[in-house]
Formats: structure tokens, C-alpha cells, sequence
């Protein structure tokens, strides 16, 4: 049985845009709804209730080192509608967190001071070295391909490391040079000037001729490739194997029936979701129709 290791955030994000206007007795439980609605989902595709859940630390060791870290994202301007949903948002994501897994018995919900979810499913899939996929869209988890699938919901795609090799010619563990060359517009890491992604592999397959502005502008930026390799290279060091260490689970579907009488998810109780998906799902017995 497969063992899925989801970027929370990243199945957050999506349900707010998805599910933001639900809510219960005055309490807003779309995203809560809408995150449970995707591990269901993933469950049934991978047939499996073996789940590792992972979430970023409201406090970041990368802005420490680069202050400039995501900067990019907080300078954008949100309409105070938007400035609400995004509140009301976060609050379930911690109400997902700390109350909705535990009282389904995940017992595998990490969180780590300073750290991102992408550090712990990296440290969890180098160290444990299962039969995993990491549930994410996040492109600079490339780099631990050679010991875990890929699994991105938006394009029900499942991403391999011979995907990976094939599509960019270097093996999966050298794509944090790449970024650290490169940068990543997406966290405001500014690399090499002019210098992208491709051009960045080629150097490193020695296919970039010495005489280009490219590799004399690499070869020139030693200095900003090694602060880079610290932001980006996958799991970013200080991070302890107790921080992360894998424990048993105890599904309780009685849990499960507390946690949807108290947020009104009455959907998910009906006999034929509940029988033939939820139930089967906490057994994990993915056979039954």
C-alpha cells in the first residue's frame, strides 16, 4: 500500500478557491470540507489510508538568511474581501491541523518551527525510503523524485523520475542546482541575471559553451549560488529526524462521525458515501465497490 504525503497548504489553497462560501452555525467550514473532500479522493486513486500530512511554519529560518524571501507575495494587493477570505481561510487551516486529523486518529501531522511543509516531506521521504508519492505542485520537490512519485491533483498527473529525466536530461537530486542557479520567481529567490531553469541544467550537463554570457555569468555568481543552495536545496538544514518521525496511526471512524455532526458535513454521511467511501476508507479496504 502506497503512502501519500500531502502538502497542506497546497490542498488548502485549492478548497478556498473551491468551497470558501460554506459554513455551519455561524463557523466557516469550506475549506475544512473541501480539504477532507480531496483526501478522500486521493484515497480512493491510490487506494490507500496510509497519509502523512505536512504544513508550513507561520515562521521562516529562510527569511533569516534572505529577507527578500516571499516578499513578492506579501507586496500584492488584496481587496479587503479577499483579506477576509484568506483570514477566515487560515483558521481552518489550523482547526484542520490540530483538530479534525487527531480526532480521526492521523497520528503523522507535522509541523516544524521555521520550516515549510516541503522540508518535512523531503526529510521524511529520504529517511523512510517507503513506497511514497508526495501530493504537491511545488516544482523544487523535483529534487527527492529519485525516492517518491509526484502526484499533482490540477492535472490528475502522476510525475515520475523518468518523467523528470526524461523531460530535463539530469537526474532528479541535481534540480536544486538548478534553482539555486536559476532562482524561483514563485518564493522571489532571485538567481543568475538571465539565466532560467534550462539553461541552468545545460551548465550542469556541460552542454553550455564556455564563451556564452550564460556560463560566464554563472561561473561570476558564486556568491548568490551558494546563499541560493540554503533556500533551496531540499531539506533545509537544522531540520531534526524527531521533528518528523513517522508513529502509527488509529483511524477512529468515531471521530470521523463527531468531527461531521459538529461541522454539519451531512454529505459525507450518507449511506452510500459512507458505506461504499468512508467506511472502506478507515478499514482500508479499497476492494469493495
Amino acid at each position: 500500500m502506497k503512502t501519500l504525503i500531502i502538502d497542506c497548504h497546497y490542498l488548502c489553497h485549492r478548497a478556498i478557491h473551491t468551497m470558501n462560501g460554506l459554513s455551519f452555525k455561524n463557523q466557516h467550514t469550506g475549506i475544512i470540507y473541501g480539504f477532507l473532500s480531496q483526501i478522500r479522493t486521493l484515497a480512493k486513486r491510490f487506494k490507500t489510508n496510509q497519509i502523512i500530512y505536512c504544513w508550513d511554519s507561520s515562521e521562516s529560518k529562510r527569511k533569516e538568511i534572505y529577507p527578500d524571501y516571499k516578499n513578492k507575495r506579501n507586496k500584492e494587493e488584496l481587496d479587503a474581501e479577499e483579506k477576509e477570505v484568506l483570514k477566515n481561510g487560515y483558521k481552518q487551516f489550523n482547526t484542520i491541523r490540530t483538530k479534525i486529523l487527531p480526532v480521526m486518529g492521523f497520528n503523522n501531522n507535522f509541523i516544524a518551527k521555521g520550516y515549510e511543509a516541503d522540508d518535512i516531506m523531503a526529510k521524511i521521504a529520504l529517511l523512510y525510503q517507503q513506497d511514497f508519492v508526495m501530493v504537491t505542485a511545488d516544482e523544487d520537490m523535483y529534487q527527492i523524485l529519485d525516492c517518491t512519485d509526484m502526484f499533482k491533483p490540477s492535472g490528475n498527473i502522476l510525475y515520475t523520475s523518468k518523467d523528470f529525466i526524461r523531460e530535463w536530461g539530469i537526474f532528479p537530486e541535481e534540480w536544486g542546482m538548478v534553482k539555486a542557479i536559476a532562482g524561483c520567481s514563485s518564493d522571489n529567490v532571485k538567481g543568475v541575471v538571465g539565466v532560467g531553469n534550462k539553461t541552468a541544467a545545460k551548465y550542469l550537463l556541460n552542454k553550455l559553451k564556455s564563451k556564452t554570457k550564460a556560463w560566464k555569468s554563472i561561473k561570476a555568481s558564486t556568491d548568490i549560488i551558494n546563499r541560493n543552495k540554503k533556500l533551496v536545496i531540499l531539506p533545509m538544514d537544522g531540520l531534526k529526524l524527531k521533528q518528523c518521525r513517522l508513529k502509527k496511526d488509529h483511524l477512529n471512524l468515531d471521530g470521523f462521525f463527531s468531527m461531521c455532526e459538529k461541522y454539519g458535513f451531512k454529505s459525507f454521511l450518507y449511506k452510500d458515501v459512507l458505506v461504499t467511501e468512508w467506511e472502506n476508507f478507515f478499514k482500508g479496504d479499497f476492494n469493495v465497490a
